[in-house]
């Protein structure tokens, strides 16, 4: 879990640069950049006055590895973001590292596409959620249990539901996570431009009431409520 609003999790290089984002879970999972020039930066007031951390799309990534995702099989991610830009393929969270066939988790922008998807590494799932490209910040999320996704913008769920993954995932078989891009060596093409509030990484598939308790808990806390759907439980007031 990681809370771009929380100062105290955020060791700055420079006035803003980010050279670690501490993970609020209390497992210790931090992620971090020891070269300046891909160091990420903070964008003060950036989500209805708090501040986000500003992903340059060019080569920013902040990472780390024994992490506890080596053997994960299901995987649920949730990121308060905006894309900026858009191109080439972009990657804002990922478990595991580039070229592991189909034994990698991350929820990413297709190549060229326009919409929110979910990948294990030439292994792709595609939702008909726009990823507003250069439009708001917005929750977006997925839930992968084997060979299925679900997808959601803020509680609105994608259609049809679930997405099929066209082979079955194997367990993830490198220990580390990403924010910014994918670990790896072949990652240039998988920056984001990205101005990215918070990311919440369960290796569990969730069940409908914890991920619709984590939805209210974000859409409530980075002023994003108006955007639930009118059903939510957690519509009206804040878990």
């Amino acid at each position: 879990m990681f809370d771009a609003d929380d100062a105290a999790t955020l060791t700055l290089q420079s006035t803003s640069a980010v050279s670690e984002w501490q993970d609020k879970s209390g497992n210790g999972r931090h992620v971090g950049q020891a070269v300046p020039a891909q160091q990420p930066v903070l964008s003060p007031g950036a989500l209805n006055g708090r501040q986000t951390v500003l992903f340059d799309g060019a080569n920013d990534i902040l990472s780390a590895t024994g992490v506890g995702a080596l053997g994960v099989n299901d995987v649920s991610f949730f990121v308060v973001m905006r894309y900026v830009s858009g191109s080439g393929e972009d990657l804002p969270v990922a478990i595991g590292q580039t070229g592991a066939g189909r034994a990698i988790r991350s929820m990413y922008r297709a190549w060229g596409g326009t919409t929110h998807a979910f990948g294990t590494w030439a292994n792709d799932a595609i939702s008909n959620l726009s990823a507003d490209v250069g439009g708001a910040h917005h929750l977006f999320e997925a839930v992968q249990e084997g060979q299925s996704v679900w997808f959601w913008r803020t509680g609105v769920a994608g259609s049809p539901q679930p997405r099929s993954l066209p082979n079955m995932p194997i367990p993830v078989n490198f220990d580390g996570i990403a924010v910014g891009s994918q670990q790896g060596g072949a990652v240039s093409n998988y920056y984001t431009h990205a101005s990215v509030a918070e990311v919440v990484v369960s290796y569990t598939a969730l069940a409908a009431p914890e991920r619709q308790r984590i939805e209210g808990y974000l859409a409530w806390k980075w002023g994003l409520q108006a955007n639930l759907p009118a059903d939510h439980p957690w519509k009206a007031a804040p878990p």
